[in-house]
């Protein structure tokens, strides 16, 4: 019979965890019809300004062929411009509109909605620890040891775990 320690498992609690938070924070946007991959697309937009479309999905560790049909769409609701890069056509740059700032807005909120959620019976001091503990984990288990979408960017500092 297969056998494993799921109790005793990090792997298992932060991929549960992750599935978890992406469940809530689809759950809340459902009702303002936006999914937490264009939330995800939008937030590392917020923190590039614009991307080229292969870049994103770089960022966000999905193949480029998984965003494209989500790019199409919130070019169609006129969330987003591609426009061909002046250097190389072939390269598309993927820019926010003003038209999505409100929709930011409301990502923002609900986002705040799950991250208290989430974070109820947990003492506020053990929540850097974890954080630290999570940017180091994903760190090492990157190719090239940056944190996604480089949220450096967005932290201010760089990870202050020691090696």
């Amino acid at each position: 019979m297969l056998e494993h320690e799921f109790e005793e498992s990090l792997g298992f609690w932060v991929f549960t965890a992750a599935h978890s938070i992406e469940t809530a924070m689809n759950e809340e946007l459902a009702a303002v019809g936006i999914t937490f991959r264009q939330c995800q697309i939008l937030a590392c937009l917020a923190i590039h300004g614009e991307v080229v479309q292969n870049e994103l999905a770089d960022h966000l560790r999905v193949e480029p062929s998984s965003i494209v049909r989500i790019l199409d769409r919130m070019e169609r609701d006129g969330w987003i411009v591609r426009e061909s890069d002046p250097d190389d056509r072939r390269r598309k740059i993927v820019r926010p509109t003003p038209q999505v700032e409100p929709i930011w807005r409301t990502i923002r909120t609900q986002g705040m909605s799950v991250k208290q959620r989430a974070l109820e019976g947990i003492p506020e001091e053990a929540i850097p620890v974890v954080l630290n503990a999570l940017r180091r984990l994903s760190e090492n288990l990157s190719r090239d040891g940056s944190l996604p979408m480089n949220y450096s960017k967005v932290l201010g500092t760089p990870v202050t775990t020691e090696k």
